[in-house]
């Protein structure tokens, strides 16, 4: 709960309601104890059962099926370039796959990649 109180969780609804609110009106309860090997089993359990708000992902273990909002997209594309680069930088890495430079240039995907993508 730390970090997200300190702006560096990946649950954006969670960090927004710390941010909010203050760590101070959040606990953290332990249900149970397991064995690591049933681990994701008894989180989907709880998953299923509370149907909490703050869980972006609806599978224990696996993001499969969700999707990012094209804001969320842009966002991370903005910090991912401007971590550490400066802007003759980005313009350099850019250019260097353009047209005939780019490994994928002149090629397709096959239908079955393509199905696989969407």
């Amino acid at each position: 709960m730390n970090n997200y109180y300190k702006d560096k969780g990946i649950n954006y609804l969670l960090q927004q309601t710390f941010n909010k609110y203050g760590l101070l009106k959040f606990s953290v309860e332990i249900l149970e104890y397991y064995d690591k090997q049933i681990l994701i089993e008894k989180e989907q359990f709880y998953l299923n059962l509370f149907k909490l708000e703050y869980n972006i992902l609806k599978t224990a273990n696996s993001s499969l099926g969700f999707k990012h909002s094209e804001e969320s997209k842009a966002k991370m594309k903005i910090v991912k370039l401007r971590k550490n680069l400066s802007e003759e930088t980005i313009k350099r890495k850019s250019e260097a796959v353009k047209g005939k430079k780019n490994p994928f240039f002149g090629k397709t995907h096959s239908q079955e990649t393509l199905n696989k993508i969407s």
